[in-house]
């Protein structure tokens, strides 16, 4: 006898928040799509066995469709499974769920592109669904997720690697009460920016605050090579050229910066620009602190400073 298809529906009547056959539907419209096919079952490392509803095409991925209250321990299992593996996970799930500090935890340990339900099932990075969700992570989901997409940071090509980063710097800093991200990689006439930020709340103690400035640029270098003065210097003309609504740039990398980058930034302090030069270690601490948005500022700070 072949094992159902794992269609991630509770047992527990009083738990049920979506009916089997709605999800099997789900399953349906989405095989329907060409994308995917109906589970089979898999041979996953440990000899565990498991049918997924559903398996691409290529057998090189999984999808759950994740509609329980709560990520059961035996999928959480089959999941790491699935990445020892080396099979890519997908999980499909309702909006709701991002809210859930396991399910968030789960899906970055497993790299997951997520489906939502209500935005039509499109594929996304876990970190981008997140960030699209505003959802407000603990400090300890917060960790977690960062920690596990920052010791991936290598992993994959130029593209996949820089849009990695975009992602991690753009959860983390959705996550500063001050801040919020209303651009990527944004179009200028002559340029294109990784991340704009907006100050959405005035807060008079925060040093990023300047009445009639209300953006600031983010650029992210992911590269091995270490981070150039001309790549600070062009930073330096887009917060030019943007018309006084921007004066602060902060320019992150996750390898180092060169020397005369570094005296790049210094001959602005005679100006009203300012370019915060924030490395790998910096990173690792914003990451770790029990108070990240006091600890960037902090660095903005002190490249007020200089």
């Amino acid at each position: 006898m072949s094992e159902p298809a794992d269609f991630g529906s509770d047992n527990d009547e009083s738990l049920i928040v979506y009916e089997a056959h709605a999800i099997e539907q789900i399953a349906s419209d989405l095989i329907a799509n060409g994308e995917w096919l109906q589970g089979e079952v898999i041979e996953l490392r440990g000899g565990i066995r498991w049918r997924p509803a559903l398996v691409s095409a290529n057998g090189k991925a999984i999808a759950h469709l994740h509609f329980a209250s709560e990520l059961r321990s035996y999928v959480v299992d089959r999941i790491t499974a699935c990445i020892l593996t080396g099979i890519s996970v997908h999980v499909v799930l309702p909006a709701a769920a991002l809210h859930d500090t396991e399910v968030l935890e789960v899906l970055a340990k497993a790299d997951a592109t997520v489906h939502i339900m209500e935005r039509g099932f499109v594929a996304q990075h876990h970190m981008d669904a997140i960030s699209a969700a505003r959802v407000a992570l603990t400090p300890a989901a917060r960790r977690a997720i960062a920690n596990a997409n920052w010791g991936r940071m290598r992993d994959g090509t130029n593209h996949e690697k820089g849009k990695r980063f975009e992602s991690f710097l753009a959860l983390l800093l959705d996550q500063t009460p001050d801040l919020a991200v209303v651009e990527r990689n944004y179009r200028g006439d002559t340029d294109e920016i990784d991340l704009v930020l907006q100050v959405v709340r005035f807060v008079d103690n925060r040093c990023w605050f300047q009445e009639g400035v209300p953006f600031l640029l983010v650029e992210a270098k992911n590269r091995v090579e270490p981070t150039s003065q001309a790549m600070v210097s062009q930073l330096i003309r887009r917060l030019q050229t943007k018309r006084g609504t921007a004066r602060i740039g902060l320019l992150f990398t996750t390898s180092k910066f060169t020397q005369d980058a570094e005296l790049e930034v210094i001959k602005l302090a005679q100006g009203q620009i300012v370019v915060a030069l924030i490395g790998p270690k910096e990173i690792e601490r914003w990451v770790a602190s029990n108070d990240p948005h006091e600890y960037l500022e902090s660095l903005v700070r002190g490249a007020m400073l200089r």
